[in-house]
């Protein structure tokens, strides 16, 4: 965090102070000998500041140093003197302005008292050899030395308050995020390539439907098809839903083809994230390989650029992320591109052919080494480069005795390369052995080889023989492969290569052959998973193999031959969630019951949701999965929904003592409720469900499967305020169409308001909605009521005079008789 603060008050300091290079003395040869004067200036700021508290020291000459033309770039070197409120003197030495002039560190004053900084430059001379645009003609200059003011930074013990960061969003939010928001960043991530662990994401918590989208016919044909025929699919290699790129809300497809397998596709779709409406088509567009998100800082312009690449005729082809345009060809790139991404999200692909390890860089190929200084200092992609501009490293690597070295993986963020050699892998091999090795990602240099025997012929088998090949586990520092033959996995250091620890072999945990199968994995905040056709996953502390727990999807009975259900792939983990997709290889026709989309809690195995699906291409972003359902050949997106509260009250005013009914709605407003056939299924809306009920709800919705026998709709609070300002609070639950009633006595005269509030669940994101009503005073017959009068008729009768039974009748004519009297006022005062 403190290196990411510096870089951003750098580069603060940068963009304020490139003004100055406005101010560089511009003269000719002949006044080369001319001493310049100099003037220095620092800053300590905020300033007063609490102990131990951050403060940010910034200091800078007048003028920016003169450079020379096509170089690289230097700064003047300066020195700060900080003397402490005891006395002691700090002297921070030469330390090298930027292009500009300015430079900064962060300073945390430990004690209580008044600290003194002051910025001083000893002089340098310049040597100009090739003289350009707002700098000197060539010449041997002399810039004098010079010392800022004194500047006192006053420390006290009270803490200064920090700016407060805006709190992540509890309700529907949209892209663009405000760049004052800077901590969404952590629920924000983009999905730029296929992966395994999306850190930077929220995970839906249910199972609820955004939106849906045809991308072809599917699902069950019908008629002379016969029983069950579904539309065609091949999955592996035939994608309906091909690369999803997501970029700010922005999701990316490519257009399908029934091209078959290894043809390329033209045509690429965007969408908007949340609702699936088009944003824009390129037919013409060569399918996308992934996105990039590209951090750049130069004296003009700092942030990041968001591209899209594809390839075709051998060149990298770079687009505009937000429009599609195309920005920059890089010629002679080759046929594939199969990148990982830099610490400022550069493209770079590795590779290991003939003894030489090469690695290129995308920024690298695209910065014209040819541009003026000036122009530089923007990022200004040129339309056309040569793919060997990006070469960074190519270096010859130690030969192995017997084998040919080939690239394995990479784990970017350790610095290591990942290769292996088979040394004695044939087919008459009974123990094949590999050596493995490791390689600094920087400089090439060997960092490790161990020779690897007895763990089997690897993904392959004899036929393409390699522990190291496609079913490979690399993050965290750590690497692991998997071995068929014994259904175990095997974990190393990536550092130094040594064994860590193996699992026992699968069929323990998950009592099934299958688990030969289960060479799918992932890495993700010190855990280790496997899953794969035995329909199981299993977790496993990463340090030091324990194992977790394993979930099952338990028994498919007749509907799979596999016992389960099988997943071939594109699991991923979000938010402590693990979505697991089941899915197969080649896929029969009609295809096969139950599969399904879970998620599982990463703590202990146990399911969350689950909805049916037979998905591939799962991505997620911004909290929202999308991917594509071979069971329909549609893609759904899956997330939290925006809803809609109502409420009314009686328009007329009721009287005292009588009761109003206060009614409302909560409806489910995602994207997908407003399609046409959802408003005539539902023409007063979609309602929103407690979350138990979620996942058969959105079956019914959106699946075509029963209704269920069973559920019920969200619960509301209602807060209604009487006209002395006091509070009456009540919690009613919403039937199955969404719509809630109370029925309430108000006790005052006045109007009252109502606040219905939806407070939000897993599934949906809260709502509210106010109203009013009033209560009068009671009107009509105000007399004494026909009891009062019957009671008093008998009191004043002498019964001493009168039988009984007389007493009884007349008491009760009297009833009879202000009854009649009431009933007649009532119907005179209606007409």
């Amino acid at each position: 965090m403190l290196n990411k603060k510096l870089a951003t008050i750098i580069l603060v300091i940068t963009l304020t102070f490139s003004v100055l290079a406005l101010n560089t003395l511009t003269v000719s040869a002949q006044d080369s000998q001319v001493h310049y004067p100099t003037a220095a200036f620092i800053t300590a700021n905020p300033n007063p500041i609490g102990v131990n508290q951050e403060a940010t020291i910034i200091f800078w000459l007048a003028s920016s140093p003169p450079q020379n033309a096509g170089a690289d770039y230097y700064g003047w070197l300066l020195d700060v003197t900080i003397t402490c409120p005891n006395g002691d003197v700090d002297v921070r030495e030469d330390i090298e302005s930027n292009s500009l002039g300015s430079q900064a560190f962060l300073y945390y004053p430990d004690q209580i008292g008044d600290y003194t900084f002051q910025a001083s430059f000893d002089g340098q001379t310049v040597e100009i050899t090739s003289g350009g645009m707002y700098t000197l003609a060539p010449g041997t200059y002399y810039f004098d030395q010079s010392e800022s003011e004194i500047v006192t930074l006053t420390v006290q013990e009270e803490a200064v308050e920090m700016p407060s960061e805006a709190p992540l969003p509890e309700e529907y939010w949209t892209n663009p995020i405000s760049g004052e928001n800077r901590g969404w960043y952590s629920i924000s991530g983009n999905w730029l390539k296929s992966k395994e662990f999306a850190k930077y994401s929220l995970g839906p918590e249910s199972a609820e439907i955004l939106w849906t989208q045809e991308l072809d016919f599917g699902g069950v044909v019908g008629g002379e098809s016969g029983w069950g025929e579904n539309y065609y699919l091949a999955p592996p290699y035939e994608h309906l839903f091909n690369s999803p790129t997501i970029i700010s809300g922005k999701l990316y497809y490519n257009l399908y083809t029934s091209g078959g397998f290894g043809v390329t596709s033209m045509g690429v779709i965007c969408v908007d994230l949340r609702t699936g409406e088009e944003i824009w088509r390129k037919e013409d567009m060569p399918a996308i390989t992934c996105g990039q998100t590209f951090t750049y800082h130069g004296a003009n312009g700092h942030g990041v650029k968001a591209y899209l690449w594809g390839i075709s005729g051998g060149n990298l082809l770079m687009y505009d992320a937000f429009s599609g345009n195309l920005k920059s060809t890089i010629e002679g790139a080759g046929f594939s591109l199969s990148p990982y991404y830099g610490p400022n999200g550069e493209l770079l692909v590795y590779s290991i052919s003939g003894g030489r390890l090469t690695v290129w860089n995308s920024t690298k190929a695209l910065s014209d080494p040819d541009a003026v200084q000036w122009s530089a200092q923007s990022w200004r992609p040129p339309t056309t480069a040569p793919y060997s501009n990006g070469i960074q490293l190519n270096v010859s690597l130690p030969e192995v005795a017997g084998g040919s070295i080939g690239l394995s993986s990479v784990d970017v963020e350790a610095g290591i390369i990942l290769a292996e050699a088979k040394i004695d892998a044939t087919m008459d091999t009974t123990n094949p052995t590999f050596t493995q090795l490791g390689y600094d990602a920087e400089t090439g240099a060997e960092l490790w080889r161990e020779d690897r025997t007895g763990y089997g012929w690897g993904f392959s088998g004899q036929i393409g023989p390699g522990l190291g090949g496609i079913k490979l586990a690399v993050s965290e520092g750590k690497y692991a492969f998997f071995e068929k033959e014994t259904t175990q996995w095997h974990v190393f250091d990536l550092t130094n290569g040594d064994a860590l620890w193996s699992t026992e072999p699968l069929v323990t945990y998950t009592n099934t052959g299958y688990s030969m199968y289960d060479w799918e994995s992932i890495i993700a905040d010190g855990t280790f998973y496997t899953y794969g056709y035995s329909g199981c996953v299993v977790a496993f502390d990463l340090e030091t193999g324990d194992h977790k727990w394993t979930y099952s999807q338990g028994s498919s009975q007749f509907m799979t031959p596999y016992g389960s259900w099988p997943s071939l792939e594109c699991a991923f983990v979000a938010d402590g969630k693990f979505y697991l997709p089941t899915n197969e290889h080649t896929p029969n026709s009609p295809l096969l019951k139950g599969y399904r989309l879970r998620c599982i809690d990463v703590t202990n195995g146990e399911e969350v949701w689950s909805i049916p699906g037979f998905f591939f291409n799962l991505a997620i972003s911004d909290g929202i999965i999308v991917g594509w359902n071979g069971y329909d050949n549609q893609i759904y997106a899956f997330g939290k929904a925006a809803t809609k509260t109502t409420v009314t009250a009686p328009a007329a005013a009721a009287q005292k003592g009588s009761s109003v009914i206060i009614r409302g709605t909560v409806t489910d407003e995602a994207f997908g409720t407003k399609s046409t056939d959802l408003t005539a299924r539902f023409p007063n809306g979609v309602p929103a469900i407690a979350d138990e009920y979620v996942s058969e709800w959105m079956e019914y919705v959106y699946m075509q499967q029963e209704c269920p026998a069973e559920f019920a709709g969200v619960d509301v609070t209602l807060i209604i305020e009487d006209p002395n300002g006091e509070y009456h609070q009540a919690t009613v639950t919403a039937d199955y169409t969404g719509a809630f009633s109370y029925m309430w006595t108000p006790g005052v005269v006045g109007e009252y308001h109502v606040t219905a509030t939806f407070e939000g669940s897993k599934a949906y994101y809260s709502s509210y909605s106010t109203t009013t009503f009033g209560i009068d005073e009671a009107t009509g017959y105000q007399g004494p009521s026909a009891d009062e009068i019957a009671q008093k008729t008998a009191s004043e009768i002498d019964t001493q005079e009168m039988p009984a039974y007389l007493t009884i009748d007349l008491a009760i004519i009297a009833i009879a008789v202000v009854g009649l009297l009431i009933g007649l006022y009532a119907i005179v005062k209606k007409q």
